[in-house]
């Protein structure tokens, strides 16, 4: 059999495909159901306490550091939806 020879970067990053898969999750659920708890501190988690440096995955850090710039427009989004949403803001 030969050997495989696709390069390295065709493979996605298991730790950037587990965070780009989890926001996405927190995004669904958020759509649903904007106002839990539960999901806000999750994507917390994922934006904020996820510590990528320490773990040594640059990837993941700059996947992080991508959606956190853009996290002000998805919040605005749902504050637009419904202001008193102090879930949102918090």
């Amino acid at each position: 059999s030969a050997p495989d020879t696709a390069a390295p970067s065709s493979t996605p990053d298991p730790a950037v495909a587990f965070f780009i898969s989890e926001l996405a999750l927190t995004q669904r659920c958020l759509a649903a159901h904007p106002k839990s708890y539960a999901t806000w501190f999750h994507r917390q988690w994922l934006l904020c306490d996820l510590a990528p440096g320490e773990m040594g995955h640059p990837a993941l850090a700059a996947a992080q550091e991508k959606a956190r710039k853009g996290e002000a427009r998805a919040v605005e989004g749902v504050l637009k939806r419904d202001g008193r949403n102090f879930h949102a803001w918090a």
